[in-house]
């Protein structure tokens, strides 16, 4: 691409990677098409199984996808598809406008992909899609004063609401598997129209990531250089870029300077496994627009997707997301960069966001706390109130297991938590012995 760059211009050479994404073809957006695309903004990885191998395979021939290594014995090999801004651009305006719940589904269900643990392909799904708004559709309608707005003095802000049940038992899953079937690209082309800014504002992220407005809103903590600023003054300049997540191995991915080459890249970070208090980690500057030592800080997130996590224990959760412990700010620093916290309670059955109310205390460093539970359009701005149960489909296959006990009858989903006692806290596994 760096060849060819000088010698054309931004609409020609997305699509000669949109070209190169699709295997060759800009009119068509099959099964393929959509995991490469949706590849090159979420860290997609394949099971170590014999369909895997040949799906994995498949990507590697024809959509950009690289091989790292290949098992002794050639039934299985490790690959991924590696931060490249310009592919992961190619593969937004290829995404936008469509339905990313439908996306996000669509792969997860149909080909041999690892769903995650706790959620968080979902929760970097809806980054993606604020980021996305807030770029190519950037005119955004804020709420005028007799709609929901952000008032300090409250809490609790938006829905606080049950959301609608979602039926535990089995759906055919072609309602899934089919929603996105083959479909042709208009090449009228997206990637073709005038160039946008990839660089946006904290704020403006915000706006199209909550249905809520909190341009008002003051720190949940507040370090005395920042005292009486709201989140729109503080964070005015502070500005985001990226379009893709790549997977870390280390602990100190997430850590400057690294987190100074991600925003290059236009990289957000999925941390390591087993990283304490932090799923996710949006870098962002702070205060000057060039990359230098203390001039970056993060957006950082915690996904769960487990119904017991609540608003009770939200001190504990954002206690365990500090950013001097997590290496991302120093303690010795005399006017600390702020940072925005949000945890994700996914399974929650209630729809709500709660900003944590303002510290008094001294702290040492300043943040945004923002507590959301469930997924619905009164808590996410773009997250389509006909999606919704979908989102939640997606929450349950978040947790693998339990789709081992979810067979088409619920009659055998019964008998099949009798078969495994003591393994999970529902009653299935216990039922038969005790009560």
């Amino acid at each position: 691409f760096g060849a060819r760059l000088p010698h054309t211009n931004e609409a020609e050479i997305l699509t000669f990677a949109v070209k190169k994404l699709l295997g060759g073809s800009t009119h068509v957006f099959g099964d393929a098409q959509q995991l490469a695309c949706l590849s090159r903004r979420l860290p997609v990885d394949f099971y170590t199984s014999h369909l895997a191998y040949h799906q994995a395979q498949k990507q590697v021939e024809g959509h950009l996808r690289v091989c790292l290594q290949v098992d002794p014995t050639f039934q299985g090999m490790v690959t991924v598809s590696p931060s490249e801004p310009l592919l992961s651009e190619a593969a937004a305006r290829l995404m936008y406008n469509k339905s990313y719940a439908k996306l996000l589904a669509h792969v997860l269900y149909g080909f041999a992909v690892h769903k995650g643990d706790r959620g968080e392909f979902i929760g970097m799904m809806l980054a993606i899609d604020a980021r996305d708004h807030t770029i190519y559709d950037p005119i955004v309608t804020l709420p005028s004063t007799d709609e929901q707005t952000f008032h300090q003095e409250s809490l609790r802000v938006g829905a606080n609401e049950d959301m609608e049940d979602v039926d535990d038992d089995h759906e055919d899953q072609t309602d899934i598997e089919g929603e996105l079937a083959k479909q042709h690209v208009d090449t009228s082309v997206f990637w073709k129209q005038a160039p946008y800014d990839l660089v946006f504002t904290v704020p403006s992220f915000l706006r199209n990531l909550f249905s809520i407005d909190f341009s008002h809103a003051l720190p949940s903590r507040c370090h005395p250089s920042h005292k009486g600023q709201t989140l729109s003054s503080l964070l005015a300049t502070a500005k985001l870029n990226f379009n893709h997540f790549i997977k870390v191995h280390e602990y100190a991915a997430i850590r400057d300077p690294n987190l100074r080459r991600a925003l290059a890249r236009g990289a957000g970070l999925l941390c390591a496994n087993n990283q304490p208090g932090v799923d996710l980690c949006i870098p962002f500057t702070f205060g000057d627009d060039h990359l230098q030592k203390d001039s970056t800080t993060a957006v950082l997130l915690q996904i769960n997707n487990g119904p017991k996590i609540t608003e009770a224990k939200m001190d504990d959760l954002f206690d365990l997301m500090d950013p001097i412990l997590l290496g991302i700010l120093s303690d010795k620093t005399p006017n600390p960069m702020p940072v925005i916290r949000i945890v994700l309670s996914l399974a929650s059955s209630k729809s709500s966001i709660v900003i944590r109310q303002n510290d008094d205390s001294k702290s040492k460093f300043t943040s945004f706390d923002f507590f959301c539970s469930g997924i619905s359009h009164n808590v996410f701005r773009h997250v389509r109130k006909e999606d919704e149960k979908l989102w939640n489909k997606l929450v349950e296959a978040s947790s693998p297991w339990k789709q081992i006990y979810t067979p088409a009858l619920s009659k055998g989903k019964v008998l099949r938590r009798a078969q495994n006692p003591l393994a999970a806290t529902e009653p299935g596994f216990y039922s038969a012995y005790s009560e």
